[in-house]
């Protein structure tokens, strides 16, 4: 029943995981808050894999952020460090996840990189900007 400011995931890395851990998350922002998700661009086709077989490992949820980035209410981006840090936050009380399960729950590294250019992807420095 809290109403949160500032939420941080970053715990198993699978897309079905990572998409319910946004959807609760974003059940108990504040509409001023913050959630902040880490390992959004893979590096490669091992960290990405999922199940995992990399010690360095992003799992696959980028799927979220292309969710995020075609969700209404919501503004999303993606400051390129530390394997990619989302930052988001409501624009409106009124918000809508777009969930893309059916369409993309078996894409994978080669899908990313085709889709790379459609995330909303930052200058660190400019993403900083929007948590200050």
């Amino acid at each position: 029943k809290k109403i949160f400011d500032v939420i941080f995931i970053d715990g198993l890395h699978e897309y079905e995981q990572c998409q319910k851990d946004a959807i609760n998350a974003l059940k108990f922002l504040d509409n001023e808050g913050t959630i902040l998700f880490h390992d959004l661009i893979p590096l490669d086709w091992r960290t990405e894999n999922v199940p995992r077989i990399n010690d360095n490992w992003t799992g696959d949820v980028w799927k979220v952020a292309l969710e995020l980035s075609n969700s209404s209410g919501l503004n999303f981006s993606i400051a390129h460090c530390d394997s990619g840090v989302g930052i988001l936050s409501k624009s409106s009380s009124v918000y809508k996840y777009n969930q893309m399960n059916d369409q993309i729950k078996n894409y994978n590294f080669k899908d990313f990189l085709k889709l790379m250019e459609k995330l909303p992807i930052e200058d660190p420095f400019q993403a900083l900007k929007k948590i200050q």
